[in-house]
């Protein structure tokens, strides 16, 4: 698990965050579960980034509002490939 506090995200864009996951690798899936209450507008994806680092990002889907994230418990998973 991994508690996590985005930045207010802009309109069509995203913020991510990193967190160090030892065994990550490029290429492996990530299997993210995401809080029970996600904020309207907002999509969470994720990704390896680097070895033992996975990047976690908020992706507002609104034309025109600013989102603000509470601070939120992710599950992560790494599926080697």
């Amino acid at each position: 698990m991994a508690s996590l506090t985005f930045p207010s995200v802009e309109p069509q864009t995203f913020q991510g965050l990193e967190v160090k996951l030892e065994g990550a690798a490029l290429g492996d899936a990530v299997d993210l579960t995401e809080p029970y209450q996600r904020p309207a507008g907002i999509t969470f994806f994720a990704y390896v980034s680097a070895a033992d680092t996975v990047r976690i990002c908020a992706k507002n889907m609104t034309g025109d509002v600013t989102i603000t994230v509470p601070n939120s418990q992710f599950g992560i998973a790494i599926n080697p490939l």
